[in-house]
Order: structure tokens, then sequence, then C-alpha cells
């Protein structure tokens, strides 16, 4: 491996297993990152990528044009049976960390609809299963 990071939890709301899968992702000093793990309910895997890319996606490009953060992902994790898909927001200080819910709101106010697909409202194609926010302490 190389470089050594330590990474300070800040909430946790997910299984300690499921851990190992942050260790992955590359992590930049005063970054927060803050994952959603999402369980995909009955087999609507197409609801809710299409969800997730034409709703939580676009308000995150959004996001990012007005600096309100700094990137994000969608993450797809395969055969996990704790949860399907994570994920990530990007905020590259602790002042976007805290101004992120009024961002969003504003954001969210101005977007309109929701885009669903053969029109099942999200609670019936997926479960946030757990939420962690993390900051990087040290990267080499």
């Amino acid at each position: 491996m190389s470089g050594a990071f330590f990474i300070v939890l800040k909430t946790m709301k997910v299984p300690t297993f499921t851990l190992f899968t942050l260790f992955c992702c590359n992590l930049f000093a005063n970054e927060i990152h803050t994952y959603d793990f999402v369980k995909v309910l009955n087999g609507n895997h197409s609801e809710a990528l299409y969800y997730y890319q034409n709703n939580w996606q676009k308000l995150r490009e959004e996001a990012v044009k007005q600096s309100y953060i700094k990137g994000f992902s969608v993450l797809q994790t395969g055969n996990r049976a704790e949860y399907d898909l994570a994920l990530v927001t990007v905020y590259a200080s602790e002042k976007q960390f805290s101004q992120r819910e009024a961002n969003f709101q504003k954001l969210i106010d101005a977007r309109g609809e929701l885009a669903l697909l053969n029109d099942k409202k999200p609670a019936d194609f997926r479960k946030v299963v757990g939420e962690a926010d993390f900051t990087l302490v040290s990267h080499q």
C-alpha cells in the first residue's frame, strides 16, 4: 500500500464492516466526504439508478457549478447484502460542509418536480441504510 492515512469518523450509522470500502477512495487534506449507503428494494435497480442520475446527480452537478461542493460519485457495490449503492459527496472545506443543508435547499427549491421512472416514488425502490461523514487527518 503506498501512503498511509488516518480518518476521523464524525458520524456513523452503518455497520463498521462496511468501512473497508472507504479505504479505496482517494482522499485529500481538509476535505470532508459524506457517504449515504442505499439498499435497492424489490429489484428496482433501474428505478433507483434513474432517480440518482436524474435527481441526486443533477443537484450535485449544479452544486459543483455553484461551488457548494467539490465533487461527487455514485458507487455500485455489486453483490453486497447490506447496501447496493454508496453516494459520495465531497466538500472542499468545513465551511462548505457546514452550509450544505442551506445550499442544497436552494437547489431543491429551484429544481422543480422529481424525475421518476415508472412513476415509482423513492420509498418504493430504495432505502438509505446508513450514512457516514469522514474528515481526512493525514495523507502521504
